[in-house]
């Protein structure tokens, strides 16, 4: 889950939409792309022996898709953690609807039997940036949670003691995720993939989905949905367009703002920050912000070059598999394809 970035780029052409509501493939020649760079990328996707989709869009067109190992554009792929940019899109429709006041709110609003003491200050802001200062260790707790193994995890968090004031530290924590989800759900009345499908998805036009459920029922907020690549693009069109979707402001703009620049800067790291359950950097020539999945699912979103790159890759195995997976797909695949684009 590492660095990455961005450079200027020209609008051209109106968006033009198929049956299925995705975007008519255009000819990357036509859309400022070196297209030797391009291919020789796309060539390296297509070595990597664990790869199964690669989309490019840009200007608002599907210039590059490519499906590997036997998959289709009718294929579920499974996010992982770019469940959390779901998630957090969600959240920024709940506070546009009134569903939950701010960003700000404190849990201590939702939890008074758990959150108290020095724990009173931890805000939504906080669980939603990495940094709500509880005790946890992700490599260490998160494959129980993953398979079910927790009863009642939004509790299992809470109780933790604080390991660092709410709001300055970063610690990469799935379980927070979750108890963003787990407000949602006890504002709107409605479970995650629920209330997803008649604010987000049904506008968006992503009919299919399936989303993982926790034991006591709640779709999981941190990981466990299942989307098209095709719907994965259009989620990434949507936030590269600063929220707004066939003219209706789907997720508000000043949520989208704030999710691409880095509210808490990640430990060890000079070019990357985190907002809003997004990766941010300025690794490259300029910044772009980016959603990642265990085993090498990437979201990069480009605005000054406005594109998108979407890829999906085996989301299962060892964490050094899955952190080589990622790697391989920033070197060899990401930036290839920034720099393609011209």
């Amino acid at each position: 889950m590492l660095l990455l970035l961005v450079v200027i780029a020209a609008c051209k052409k109106d968006e033009v939409f198929t049956d299925d509501g995705f975007w008519i493939a255009g000819n990357p020649a036509d859309y400022n792309f070196n297209t030797a760079a391009l291919d020789s990328a796309i060539q390296n996707a297509a070595a990597l022996s664990e790869f199964y989709a690669l989309l490019v869009v840009r200007d608002g067109h599907l210039v590059v898709e490519k499906y590997y190992d036997g998959h289709t554009s009718n294929s579920l792929f499974q996010l992982r953690s770019i469940t959390k940019n779901v998630t957090s899109a969600l959240t920024g429709i709940a506070l546009a609807d009134g569903s939950i006041p701010d960003a700000d709110v404190r849990l201590k609003e939702y939890y008074p039997g758990i959150i108290n003491g020095a724990k009173d200050s931890i805000r939504l802001r906080d669980i939603l940036n990495m940094a709500s200062g509880l005790e946890w260790d992700e490599d260490q707790e998160i494959n129980p949670v993953t398979e079910n193994k927790v009863s009642n995890s939004v509790e299992y968090l809470l109780a933790r003691n604080l390991a660092a004031p709410p709001g300055t530290v970063f610690n990469y924590n799935s379980l927070s995720t979750h108890v963003a989800g787990d407000i949602l759900h006890r504002e709107t009345g409605r479970h995650l993939g629920q209330y997803a499908e008649q604010n987000l998805f049904e506008p968006l036009n992503i009919r299919v989905y399936q989303w993982q459920r926790d034991p006591e029922g709640r779709n999981w907020g941190g990981f466990g949905l299942q989307l098209r690549a095709r719907d994965m693009a259009k989620f990434g069109l949507l936030y590269l367009n600063k929220g707004l979707w066939e003219g209706i402001q789907i997720v508000p703009e000043a949520w989208v703002q704030t999710s691409a620049s880095p509210q808490i800067q990640v430990s060890g790291s000079s070019v990357t920050g985190y907002s809003y359950q997004w990766w941010t950097s300025s690794g490259l020539s300029s910044a772009i912000f980016y959603g990642s999945g265990y085993g090498g699912q990437g979201i990069f979103i480009v605005p000054e070059k406005n594109l998108i790159v979407i890829a999906f890759q085996r989301h299962d195995g060892s964490p050094d598999a899955s952190n080589q997976r990622w790697n391989n797909l920033v070197s060899k695949v990401f930036i290839p394809i920034f720099k393609a684009a011209q």
